[in-house]
């Protein structure tokens, strides 16, 4: 009898994130720049900046977060094993 699992995959996408700021120099605007890029507070870098994410082809999978067997899937689409070597193999179902 074959099983449901979700899994949580870790991973990072590249995104461009985009700000204006007002300063005397280029150097003083880079600095400001950097510093909000390295905010560890809630909520800093989401005021701050404009986030363009790439394509999702971008993204590269460092982990299985996660792996929890389920009953009937709630919503979203279950891949089957065919399905995925399909997508694997030709590179679209």
């Amino acid at each position: 009898m074959k099983s449901t699992y979700s899994i949580t995959l870790q991973g990072t996408l590249p995104v461009i994130a985009k700000i204006q700021i007002q300063a005397n120099s280029e150097s003083e605007a880079a600095v400001l720049a950097e510093r909000l890029g390295e905010c560890e507070r809630q909520g800093v870098k989401t005021t701050a900046f404009e986030i363009e994410a790439y394509p999702a082809d971008f993204l590269r999978v460092e982990d299985i977060a996660e792996i929890t067997a389920v009953g009937t899937p709630d919503v979203g689409k279950v891949w089957k094993r065919y399905e995925i070597e399909t997508l694997l193999e030709q590179g679209s179902i």
